[in-house]
């Protein structure tokens, strides 16, 4: 039985991989730390257009997990869910992610789901 799980976790890992998709974590500095608080994901659609997926946690409520965290990015890279645009607080990571994926993905048009 547990041999069929582990094999259902690696069927859902292996479908969100793409080969053309970079992700990088968000972190912020708590108590003289760095922990991480959100993740960025970038890649290519069947559109051709490259697209900006993110997650950002409520450290106040929840700890970080970096499962659900890819799961959130993926989704919204995807667009399976409502529409929500991204929080003030990661505006910058966003931009210096948008850099990175023009130097990438060698286009100049990047979206953010």
């Amino acid at each position: 039985m547990a041999r069929d799980r582990s094999l259902g976790r690696t069927k859902l890992r292996v479908r969100h991989r793409r080969k053309e998709m970079i992700y990088e974590y968000i972190r912020r500095t708590r108590n003289g730390r760095r922990v991480k608080i959100g993740m960025l994901v970038a890649g290519r659609r069947n559109n051709g257009h490259v697209y900006i997926g993110w997650s950002k946690c409520n450290m106040r409520a929840d700890p970080f997990d970096c499962a659900i965290a890819r799961e959130m990015a993926m989704s919204r890279f995807f667009k399976n869910g409502v529409k929500v645009k991204p929080p003030k607080s990661i505006h910058k990571n966003i931009l210096r992610f948008a850099a990175r994926c023009v130097k990438y993905f060698q286009v100049t048009d990047i979206r953010v789901a």
